[in-house]
């Protein structure tokens, strides 16, 4: 007489991962399944190395069981990264997964709506001159991205400044620009004391990391409302004297508020 064993196996689908171009601190992420073709039930658990991380790392699955695996590539420096992902499971039996993935430094171009630039510093000159203390102004960024992958970016004060203590505020501080994408995102300057003069600097940064694409400077000054009256002198001419009376001459004036925009 003879038999067969019940036997551990596993299917991986695909057997190989590439993530191509991704920005450097980005994170990309794809998935695959394992399927458990053996005659048991069995424990998984996943070696991989850096940037690789495979998620969830351990499971038990199954007969004819699926598992749907995440594996995440987050490249540190503009390097090309191969690796082996090994998957250990039944009786110390191994299967393997293939990862291909290339770091690339982003290339992002951030300009004012007027295309104004500090040639000494490099900043990015958001200028919105003089206005009224009530006022608001709205200017705009626009940020391109050159590069042939997505690129995530935040823009945040830099390092020091309380966001509350800003005059200036941006429509968007955070997103993803797609390859070869644009975005313009509005910027406004609403003044918080009057005859002062403000200006702030913002960073343009990779999301994950500390990359900084462009400084954006901001600047702008509140000046107090100027009110103007339409007549310097009014002339009533002869006006009768009486004590009583229902009757009585008047004229209008109108006050203009010059604001500045």
């Amino acid at each position: 007489m003879a038999g067969l064993l019940p036997q551990y196996r596993l299917t991986i689908e695909p057997k190989e991962l590439n993530f191509g171009y991704c920005a450097i601190q980005d994170i990309q992420s794809r998935s695959f399944k394992i399927r458990n073709t053996g005659d048991l039930e069995t424990n998984i658990e996943w070696n991989s190395n850096e940037p690789f991380i495979i998620e969830p790392r351990e499971c038990i699955l199954p007969v004819d069981g699926i598992q749907t695996f995440t594996c995440s590539f987050q490249p540190q420096w503009a390097l090309i990264y191969i690796g082996i992902a090994t998957c250990i499971y039944g009786n110390q039996s191994v299967c393997e997964l293939s990862l291909h993935g290339i770091g690339k430094f982003p290339h992002i171009i951030v300009r004012s709506d007027d295309g104004s630039i500090d040639e000494n510093t490099g900043n990015i000159l958001v200028r919105f001159g003089d206005m009224s203390m009530n006022g608001l102004l709205k200017r705009e960024v626009i940020l391109i991205n050159q590069s042939a992958f997505r690129v995530p970016f935040r823009i945040e004060s830099l390092p020091g400044v309380a966001k509350f203590d800003t005059a200036f505020r941006f429509g968007k501080t955070e997103g993803i620009l797609e390859a070869g994408k644009r975005q313009t995102i509005s910027v406004k300057f609403q003044p918080k004391a009057c005859e002062q003069y403000y200006k702030d600097y913002f960073n343009v940064s990779i999301q994950q990391g500390n990359l900084v694409t462009a400084i954006v400077e901001c600047s702008g000054r509140a000046l107090g409302n100027c009110i103007e009256i339409n007549h310097q002198k009014i002339m009533f001419g002869q006006v009768l004297a009486v004590r009583y009376s229902f009757f009585f001459d008047c004229r209008i004036i109108e006050c203009i508020d010059r604001k500045f925009f």
